[in-house]
Formats: structure tokens, sequence, C-alpha cells
């Protein structure tokens, strides 16, 4: 089988590998589609993974599936999650999902950007999901991405009536939007340093926007609200991005950082002002299995097309071309790779 192994930052290698085995409580799963992810186009987060096989928003079909596992079957077509935490440890019983030490293991083998996968048990047990036949893979390449949106929503405590401020609206600030959105929330703004983005969002009905760093712009903001936002969620791994997020968050509101930052960079906050404003800064990491099972819910009731926001399509073998391309940024929202 088709292995595409990073050898370096935005540097890939094909390779050909025996297929994995099928072990106790596991499936074998056919790629079907691979999306690519902005988080393995961040330098300091892949060179210390690398070399490895990155990857982890999949579409696939099942091949193999040991004789223990009941709920699937030869043929399901799927999407496995790539972390999936025991359901038995304390922090898992706390619904820490995202925190449990099996979550944090790859549980698909040896990685997304594979011909042939082996599912793992924490994965097949918990976080794999039989895509309906009316979804196309166009449409379940979204279920991980858009599941890591659906927590952030959570973690905003997104309703109607609050007013949501995204900072970034490349593919994950929209699907963010978006997120917020299918929980009700109607005041919705997004703002971004490439006006490409901008025009792009208005494009694909998703929201209005404002070109970060033009003049009076918080003036702007305020005025498009008529106050500040109850939400403000940080997508770029900037200090510029996120101290602007603190400075135009409202009285009672919350501030979510959703992209992990350089370990160097730190942040600098007035506890007096988050006291007497009852302002909150949480995280938003990842996702967990009632997410994916929102996310597949809310992607089959044909809330939004999502397949409109992929913009570039490849072949497998054409990994590094894809990865340059999302990395350059500009007009590319989703790419996806076919085997």
């Amino acid at each position: 089988m088709k292995v595409i192994k990073a050898i370096d930052f935005l540097r890939f290698k094909v390779e050909e590998w025996e297929e994995p085995e099928l072990k106790p409580s596991t499936a074998i799963a056919r790629l079907l589609l691979f999306g690519v992810c902005t988080t393995d186009i961040l330098k300091w987060y892949v060179e210390k993974k690398v070399p490895t096989v990155l990857g982890h928003e999949v579409v696939g079909e099942i091949i193999k599936v040991d004789k223990e596992i009941k709920n699937f079957k030869v043929g399901d077509r799927v999407f496995y999650h790539h972390h999936s935490p025991c359901g038995f440890c304390e922090k898992c019983r706390k619904k820490n999902f995202t925190l449990c030490e099996v979550w944090k293991k790859n549980s698909i083998y040896p990685g997304g950007m594979a011909e042939v996968v082996r599912i793992e048990k924490p994965s097949i047990l918990n976080d794999t999901l039989k895509i309906p036949k009316n979804i196309k893979n166009e449409e379940a390449i979204f279920i991980e991405p858009f599941a890591c949106s659906i927590r952030a929503a959570k973690k905003g405590m997104a309703q109607p009536g609050k007013k949501f401020l995204q900072i970034g609206i490349g593919l994950n600030g929209l699907l963010n939007l978006l997120a917020f959105r299918a929980f009700g929330v109607k005041d919705i703004l997004g703002i971004d340093l490439d006006p490409l983005r901008i025009k792009l969002a208005k494009k694909l009905n998703i929201c209005d926007g404002f070109l970060a760093g033009e003049k009076n712009l918080k003036e702007k903001i305020k005025e498009y609200f008529n106050g500040l936002p109850d939400i403000v969620l940080v997508g770029p791994h900037s200090i510029e991005a996120i101290n602007f997020g603190i400075e135009i968050l409202g009285e009672g509101g919350i501030l979510i950082l959703y992209t992990p930052t350089e370990p160097k960079i730190k942040i600098k906050v007035s506890p007096k002002e988050l006291y007497f404003k009852d302002q909150t800064i949480t995280c938003s990491y990842s996702c967990d299995p009632y997410d994916t099972r929102d996310s597949l819910r809310i992607i089959s009731s044909r809330f939004y097309p999502f397949e409109n926001l992929i913009t570039h399509k490849f072949k497998l073998e054409e990994a590094e071309k894809a990865f340059k391309i999302l990395a350059k940024g500009g007009n590319v929202l989703k790419i996806v790779l076919s085997p």
C-alpha cells in the first residue's frame, strides 16, 4: 500500500508498506478521502513529530473486522477518529475526554495518509461512525473538523441572543461560524487579514467580515453588533490576534483560544479587568465522541452544503503540493486527497 510519510516540514515521501494486520478488537479500513488540516502546517508542531505519517481527517471503507466487533461489517463506509478516549478513567468520567491518556495516543495506524489503516480498539469501540448512504464522502470529510467547531460552540456557551466574533476566517473560522449558527446564534461576524477570505465568506453565505488592522476596527465592530461581542474566538496563533480578542470582548463575555501558539508565546492579562468585567478565557482543543456524533447529525440534516467549502482536490501522492498550497494561504479552504 502507498503511505505518505512526512520527512520534514512541508516535505513528503511516497513509500510502499505492507498493509497493517488485523488485531483483536480492531478493524482494517481502505481510505476513500483524506482532508488536509491546518494543524499539519504549523511548522513548530510538525517538526517535533517528523518523520511520521500525518493526517486525521478521514473517510474510509471497512475491509476487515475482528469477530469481537459487532457494530461494523465489511463494506461499511465510516469516519474513524484518530483520538478516542478509554471512557473509564477519572478524566473520562469527568467528561474531560481530550485529557485521557488513551485519547492522546493515535488510534489509527500508521496515520491518515495511508491507503489502508488499522482502526485501533479505542476508536472502533468509541468513535467510529457509520456514514449514512445519502451523505457524500465530500460531506463526511468535515465530521472531524466541524466536531472541533461544535466543541468550541459548547465551550463558548453558544445560544440564541449571543453576539459572536470570529477572528480568522479561513476554513476553521468558517466552520466555527457555522457551528455557532447551528446553536442558534444569529449575530455573527468575522475578521481576517486577507481580503480574499472576507469576500469568500460572503460568497459562501456564511458571514459578513471586516479587514483586520483597518482603521477604527473596534468602533466598526461595536456598530455592527450594537455593542461588544459576547463571545470571541481567536483562530490565529498570534499574540496580536489574542490581544485584540481580549480588547474587543464585552462584559460577561467568553474568549476562546482555538489554536496552540508557539511555546515561547505568553499573554498578559489583567486579573482586575477580568474580575470586574466578569470575563472568561478558555480554550477549545480537538473534539470528543459526543462532538463527532453531533457533527454527523448536523451535516446529515443538510444544515449547510459543506462540500462547497472544498476548493482543491489532489491525489494522495500529490500531498506535498497540496500542503504547500494550504500553507501559502489566499483563496484556499479545504483541500482533499483521494487514493
